[in-house]
Parts: C-alpha cells; structure tokens; sequence
C-alpha cells in the first residue's frame, strides 16, 4: 500500500530496508494530527468462526486507501477533472 502518493506533507523517505516502517510511522502521525485517528483502526483480538483466531484492524479504507480527505481528495479529484475534460475534447464533434 502507497497511500503517502498524495500526501505532499510527509517527508521524503529514502528507499531502504526500513522505508515501509518509516513511511508507516509517517503516515500514522500525519494521520493522529490531521484527521485526529480516523484513518487507522486499532488492532483488536478476533475470532472467525472458521478461521479461528486472529486481529482486525489497521488502514480504514474509506480514508487512506484512495486519497486523504479535505485538500489532498479535492487535489486527486481537480487532477481527475482536467484528465477527462482533456480526453472530452479529443473527440470528434
């Protein structure tokens, strides 16, 4: 999951070995501070009645698996516009 494409606030990580965990680390604060937790769930002990034992939790998808609300969804959203009203136009009349 790179769900940082769209956030210009994050610093830049260096690809390496512990770049998944920084970018996480990263997220998880911009995350705390701007949305005030919303985007991640606690994880928590489950049980699946066929699976058995487990945890549910992590990334909630309706915030952080596409774009992050407010300025950064309005960004993906202006970006997305101009892309099609550019294919619109290529059309024959």
């Amino acid at each position: 999951m790179e769900p940082d494409i769209d956030v210009p606030a994050l610093p830049k990580i260096p690809a390496g070995e512990d770049a998944g965990p920084a970018r996480q680390r990263a997220l998880l604060q911009y995350n705390d501070k701007q949305y005030g937790g919303r985007a991640f769930v606690a994880w928590k002990p489950f049980t699946h009645p066929e699976l058995g034992k487990g945890e549910i939790g992590g990334w909630n998808p309706k915030y952080a698996s596409n774009a992050w609300p407010g300025d950064i969804l309005k960004g993906v959203c202006d970006r997305h516009v101009t892309f099609e009203l550019f294919r619109a136009g290529l059309m024959p009349n």
